[in-house]
């Protein structure tokens, strides 16, 4: 891509697309919306006096990841332990388990 195609300043574009990045990352929970994330076509190279930032936001990314795959995996088994109990049971049958005692 020649540079004349790259935003007038990259510094500013890439601030805005940082503070977008964060500010998702600091919504995770709260409803954040599930509109997907386009990259922009015209940013051009990460100014190097961003770079640390970049980075952490790259580390909160990846963190994130970590805490979805985690808490997929612990949905998977509750959804295992949750069909493993047999549907056609008695009315007299418990249907609770006891998991504090």
């Amino acid at each position: 891509m020649a540079s004349a195609e790259w935003a007038e300043d990259p510094h500013d574009e890439w601030m805005r697309v940082l503070d977008e990045l964060e500010r998702f990352l600091g919504s995770v929970g709260d409803g954040m919306d599930a509109t997907p994330w386009t990259a922009p076509v015209r940013l051009g190279p990460l100014p190097p006096a961003l770079v640390g930032r970049a980075h952490k936001v790259l580390a909160g990314q990846r963190e994130l990841v970590r805490e979805l795959e985690a808490a997929q995996q612990e949905t998977g088994r509750h959804l295992a332990a949750v069909r493993a109990v047999s549907a056609a049971r008695s009315a007299e049958t418990s249907v609770y388990v006891d998991v504090m005692s």
